[in-house]
């Protein structure tokens, strides 16, 4: 029998599938899951928000009896970072020799975080308009600069050394590029170096705590 297939799948995503029919009785299924009724559901939720990462490929059968891939599907949703989808496809077996499917996509709808979209955009709109760009790794990107300081704070046993920049960077620019910034790591703004010290991460953003690198 001709089916459709479920590849290309990331471990760090639950995958689900309903029957249009039954659209409140959902299943978790895996990597290879296949399938043949017209009018089905899947439904995609990641651990966090993505945007450009692909979430699965959904494979037809050819006019040969081989999968093929056929719709490409982005966990990334138009007005904003994604968290979830379900998409509804429609499929049909044609005869032929062999048998094949035909498959489209029907539908899809979302969920994602109202205040995590508002907070993406603003931060965008807010690199564009007053941010810099900086170095990472040979690598340019932009941010927002929230704090600037030469001070030093005291606690108990003497003086600790505070951040002496602070940027402000959306994640959409880090994760279309497939980078995740890490601690220790060289940054360059304004000419002057720095060390990653600490870093802050949430749905919309990465806020990178900045210490001055000192020696080589």
């Amino acid at each position: 029998m001709s089916l459709n297939k479920l590849t290309k799948t990331n471990n760090r995503f639950l995958y689900e599938t309903a029957a249009a029919a039954t659209p409140t009785s959902w299943l978790v299924i895996a990597e290879g899951y296949t399938w043949a009724d017209n009018g089905r559901l899947f439904r995609v939720t990641a651990d966090e928000a993505y945007y450009q990462t692909v979430a699965y490929v959904m494979q037809r059968t050819n006019t040969s009896g081989d999968f093929e891939d056929a719709i490409t599907i982005n966990l990334n949703l138009p007005d904003g970072n994604g968290i979830s989808r379900v998409d509804v496809y429609t499929t049909e077996v044609v005869s032929g020799s062999p048998d094949h499917t035909t498959l489209s996509l029907a539908d899809t709808l979302s969920r994602q975080s109202e205040q995590d979209r508002i907070a993406f955009e603003q931060q965008t709109m807010l690199e564009l308009e007053i941010g810099i760009v900086f170095d990472y790794a040979g690598a340019k990107y932009r941010a927002t600069e929230t704090s600037r300081t030469d001070t030093k704070e005291i606690e108990n046993g003497g003086f600790v050394e505070g951040f002496e920049l602070i940027l402000t960077t959306s994640r959409k620019q880090w994760i279309d590029a497939g980078v995740v910034p890490i601690l220790g790591a060289h940054v360059t703004a304004s000419g002057v170096k720095y060390r990653v010290g600490e870093i802050t991460k949430n749905n919309a953003h990465y806020q990178l705590n900045l210490n001055k690198r000192h020696g080589r």
